[in-house]
């Protein structure tokens, strides 16, 4: 039991890291995406367009009534 213990004792614990550590990396990106605006994808740099309502669906659940 003592060895188990020591060994923890020895580790020292690393910082967290720091998922986009300027702030134009990709916190806006995930600000805009989350809203549901357009926004320049972080790895592709590619314009990703807003989201939008689709047509109506015609099943018997009536789904886009409900909303």
């Amino acid at each position: 039991m003592s060895d188990s213990d020591s060994s923890v004792e020895g580790e020292a614990l690393r910082p967290p890291v720091n998922m986009w550590p300027s702030p134009s990396c990709g916190r806006l990106a995930k600000k805009q995406r989350d809203s549901g605006e357009s926004y320049i994808s972080v790895t592709m740099k590619r314009q990703v367009d807003a989201r939008s309502i689709g047509a109506p669906c015609s099943c018997p659940n009536k789904c886009f009534e409900k909303i």
